[in-house]
Parts: structure tokens; C-alpha cells; sequence
């Protein structure tokens, strides 16, 4: 049987990991050279570093170790309010454009995936407006992303009615989407995040079949379904209860990913994304997040020998 590492790239969630230590200098540095150490993950995902020294020292520990990162502005959105889909055009463009800021900085370290958030979902009567906006953003940061070859454009469909009430949406609504932006820029890719599919009522593994040929990027989060739970929704925690994703329901899409044909040619990047609570240790998450993964590759082994 073939090790994980000969089948998918693991990696993690940095910024939801070492969540209540973010905007200590030099963290996410340190936390990638320990990452390094460890040897379980290909790849790291990260917020913008905007600390110039900060950015050097991840630049070259990407490039010297053989990493791959990805780097989002979902903080920063959240922040400043940004919405690429705003039907105001005026917040849209300086959406647009305060994104844009963010990328030279982002390639200095080396960064494949420059992420970003849908905005929030207005509504029925407004929703396709909204969805247009949206495409004529994507296509001009896929603009802008051009000048940064690699790096491409990475964008996370929303749950819409549970949680985080985003614009897009279901896997029926962003693979169009997609495909709309790909006309004009084909590189974007959709990270999909199984936290959201499950709050939309979707199986993961059919929302995986009819979307993976726009999929560049998979997190593995674990959703609260209970409405009445404290922690319901998209609140990344831990691998099992409360919430619905483990061992069992990774290795059910990793072995989906394989029989689709997501694995052929390239080994999927697939990446664990728990919150460390406030007071807890980042370090004894990742422990939590490595043994899940491990797990279901076990699961995952356990099932191709049986076929």
C-alpha cells in the first residue's frame, strides 16, 4: 500500500490553530520551522504577514524545506468589511483593490493559493446580482493574481443558511460560478471545505464528484449541526463530536477523491483546520489534527483492501 504522503499533500490550517496567539510576532515563523521539525505536513496555510522581516524568514523556510502555503484574507475581509460582491460599485472596487495590495506581499513568501471569502448572501430577490458582481471581482484580481505565475486565485464557498449565510453556496451554484470566471481566468480554484458542504445538507462525497474539476484545495473542518448546541455551525472543532467529520468521514473522501479521478495526475492537497479554544495549546490541536489524519488513512487502507 502507498504511504499517505504518496497519495495526498496533508496540510494544516495555521491561522485557526494558533488562533489565540495571532499577532504575536514572529509566530507564524516559528510555528512553520516547528511544522518543519514535525515532517507530517506539505503544506501550510496562513493569514497576510505583514511584517516585512517576518515574511523573508517564511519565504526562505518555504523555499528551502519543499512547502507549499496558501495565504487568506478572510481576517482582513472580516476586519474591514471588504465584499467583492457588493452592489455598491464603489465598495466593490476598493474591495478589489485592497485585495490586490495583499498579493506582492503574498508571493514573497512563496505563496501557490491567495485565498478569499465570498461575501454575505442578500437574498433571493438580489442574489444573482450579487453572484455577478462577484464573477466581474474574481476576474480582475485573477488580473492582478497574473503578474504573481504561480500563485493562483483560491476562493471558499459559504454554508448559506446556517451559519455563515454566504452569497455562495451550494456546490449546484459555485462550480457554475467557476466556470464563469474560468472563461476569463482560468487559473481560480475553489477550496473545498467540508464544514460548509455539510451545513448546506449536501453528501460530501456527491458535492465532491460534481465539483472536483474546479477544486484546488480541500479543508477538512468539522461542523455542529445541532442548532441548539453553543458551538453549532462552522466553529472548527475538534475531529468528532459534537460535530460530524472524523476518521470515517476523511477517509470516505480521500477514497471518493481517488475513484473520481481527483488523484491521477497530482496528489490533492487536503488540509485539517481546527480552532486551538482561548487558553488552549496549538501544539496539542496539531497532536489531535495529525492523529485524525493518521487514522483515516488507516480507515482509507483498511477499505482498499477489501475491494
Amino acid at each position: 500500500m502507498m504511504s499517505m504522503k504518496e497519495h495526498i499533500r496533508p496540510g494544516v490550517m495555521l491561522s485557526e490553530m494558533l488562533f489565540p496567539h495571532l499577532g504575536r510576532p514572529g509566530i507564524f515563523a516559528d510555528s512553520i520551522e516547528r511544522i518543519i521539525g514535525i515532517g507530517f505536513y506539505e503544506n501550510v496555510e496562513i493569514l497576510p504577514i505583514l511584517d516585512a522581516d517576518e515574511r523573508h524568514r517564511v519565504g526562505e523556510l518555504i523555499r528551502t524545506n519543499g512547502l507549499s502555503l496558501n495565504s487568506w484574507m478572510s481576517f482582513i475581509q472580516m476586519e474591514e468589511g471588504l465584499d467583492l460582491g457588493s452592489l455598491d460599485e464603489g465598495h466593490r472596487r476598493r474591495s478589489v483593490a485592497r485585495t490586490i495590495e495583499f498579493m506582492e506581499p503574498a508571493a514573497e513568501v512563496g505563496t501557490r493559493g491567495f485565498g478569499v471569502l465570498v461575501g454575505p448572501d442578500p437574498g433571493p430577490a438580489q442574489r444573482a446580482a450579487v453572484i455577478d458582481a462577484l464573477v466581474i471581482s474574481f476576474c480582475e484580481l485573477g488580473d492582478a493574481i497574473s503578474a504573481f505565475t504561480p500563485m493562483h486565485l483560491l476562493f471558499e464557498p459559504m454554508d448559506r443558511e446556517a451559519h455563515k449565510k454566504g452569497v455562495i453556496g451550494p456546490t449546484s451554484e459555485f462550480v457554475p460560478l467557476t466556470e464563469r470566471v474560468r472563461k476569463h481566468y482560468p487559473q481560480i480554484g475553489v477550496c473545498w471545505d467540508s464544514s460548509h458542504i455539510a451545513l448546506n445538507g449536501e453528501d460530501l462525497c456527491d458535492s465532491l464528484e460534481a465539483s472536483w474539476h474546479t477544486v484546488t484545495q480541500i479543508h477538512f473542518a468539522n461542523p455542529v449541526l445541532d442548532p441548539q448546541s453553543p458551538v453549532y455551525g462552522d466553529t472548527h472543532q475538534p475531529f468528532g463530536p459534537p460535530g460530524i467529520i472524523g476518521p470515517q468521514k476523511i477517509a470516505d473522501v480521500i477514497l471518493k477523491a481517488e475513484a473520481i479521478g481527483m488523484c491521477d495526475n497530482e496528489r490533492p492537497y487536503m488540509s485539517v483546520e481546527v480552532r486551538t479554544t482561548l487558553g488552549g495549546d496549538p501544539w496539542e490541536t496539531d497532536a489531535h489534527q495529525r492523529e485524525t489524519l493518521s487514522q483515516a488513512w488507516a480507515l482509507y487502507e483498511k477499505a482498499k483492501r477489501r475491494l
